[in-house]
């Protein structure tokens, strides 16, 4: 996503026309919301888990019979390791992610115009 999103920044800025441009533009933004809920969902539920834990532990459970609790206690001990989102076995499906991936599309277009590689290819 993020080398998609800074080749089309690359576009946008640097080769387009004003049907292109907008094109382009609506592609990176369709990319953003596309990842963003995403993301953001995976937050809530990995915050929802870290409270499911407290939940458990503060219900009535003193007074129910021993099955109940030996079960209730398997479960506490299973909600209290977090969850991770894994995109791909490589990266965390989280904001921080979906952040870092958008920082990374505007260091490719600062990395293209510190390197002078845009005017190397016009000379080609």
């Amino acid at each position: 996503m993020g080398l998609s999103l800074g080749l089309s920044m690359l576009n946008l800025f640097f080769f387009s026309t004003l049907w292109t441009g907008l094109a382009t533009l609506a592609f990176i933004v369709l990319l953003m919301i596309e990842t963003f809920p995403f993301c953001y969902i995976c937050e809530l539920i990995d915050a929802d888990c870290s409270k499911l834990t407290l939940a458990i532990f503060y219900s009535n459970w003193l007074d129910a019979d021993k099955r109940y609790k030996s079960t209730l206690v398997y479960f506490l001990h299973q909600t209290q390791q977090s969850i991770n989102f894994i995109a791909g076995g490589v990266f965390a499906i989280s904001m921080k992610t979906n952040i870092e991936v958008a920082k990374l599309a505007f260091t490719v277009v600062t990395f293209v115009k510190q390197m002078n590689i845009l005017e190397k290819l016009e000379k080609n």
